[in-house]
């Protein structure tokens, strides 16, 4: 099966169709029985080339190979005299059949190589029927007609089923693959919403973690913080000044606030580039490598 059928699919299923059609409309039309011998003609050149080829591909042995050269030298030999004569289809069919047997058994002879029991007895049987139309004397048209005609519809279903099954088989691959591709696709999907959702959880925690416990000062504190003065800048005493607020004292302690600096924990709430800029607003010096906690140590000590 696999030596007469061809790799590619779509020319499989090509080649069966045209078979299937050949042997419907040839018995139908009488096609065949006119052309009987150019139909034999073609159907032996077929098979004796195909069966060249593959066994030219696979047999490496000198000897061997100069046999197949003989056989498809005589098959074409076969092939024009039936064309040409038109008559003695039956020495000339028998004449093919057998020399294909003979030939078979002759090159396994000669490369020594291993065959299948069924495979032997085959080209047994291609001996003996070729050996059969050979020597008959019986009129075997009405035979050739329906065994030419079933012989192409066979061909043609072989052909056929080998293309239809190729294409299946591929269309199943392409699925199979096409499903892994997918499980592939939600198993990573999977992955990323499942590392999503653990960051989510773990992110309130972080930030608990970094999160520093408010001060008494910053939990009553509910204002803007204090607009810092630059150094050697006093804020006006404005408790003399008469204020319609009622709130005098509240403004008063403000103000006092203010003139004593910037509240210490106010000032860690700051960053350290804040604080750097703080330290050059005072025209402090030496505070470009210190640390957060030195830089607030050195405001608060400047503003005292």
């Amino acid at each position: 099966m696999k030596k007469l059928v061809f790799k590619n699919r779509i020319v499989n299923i090509v080649v069966g169709s045209i078979f299937i059609l050949l042997a419907a409309v040839g018995y139908f039309s009488g096609w065949i029985e006119e052309f009987l011998p150019i139909f034999i003609a073609t159907v032996i050149l077929f098979i004796a080339l195909k069966q060249f080829i593959f066994s030219f591909r696979e047999i490496s042995n000198k000897n061997a190979i100069i046999i197949l050269l003989i056989e498809i030298l005589l098959d074409f030999g076969i092939v024009a005299a039936m064309i040409y004569y038109g008559t003695y289809l039956n020495l000339l069919i028998g004449a093919f059949i057998y020399l294909r047997g003979l030939v078979y058994l002759i090159i396994n002879f000669v490369t020594d190589r291993d065959i299948e029991f069924g495979e032997y007895m085959l080209h047994i049987v291609f001996i003996t029927v070729g050996a059969f139309f050979l020597f008959t004397s019986i009129d075997t048209q009405t035979v050739l007609i329906l065994t030419l005609t079933g012989i192409l519809a066979i061909i043609g279903i072989i052909y056929l089923q080998d293309g239809i099954r190729k294409v299946l088989k591929k269309q199943q691959a392409q699925k199979k693959t096409k499903q892994k591709t997918e499980k592939v696709k939600e198993k990573k999907e999977s992955t990323i919403s499942q590392e999503l959702k653990e960051t989510y959880k773990s992110s309130p925690q972080k930030e608990n973690k970094d999160k520093k416990p408010a001060t008494p000062s910053q939990t009553h504190k509910t204002t803007k913080p204090e607009t810092e003065l630059p150094a050697g800048k006093k804020v006006k005493d404005t408790t003399d000044k008469k204020v319609d607020s009622p709130d005098k004292k509240t403004v008063a302690e403000e103000t006092i606030k203010v003139n004593k600096g910037p509240d210490k924990s106010a000032l860690f709430d700051k960053t350290v580039v804040e604080l750097k800029e703080m330290a050059r607003d005072r025209n402090l010096s030496g505070y470009s490598q210190l640390k957060k906690s030195e830089l607030v140590d050195l405001i608060v000590k400047n503003d005292k």
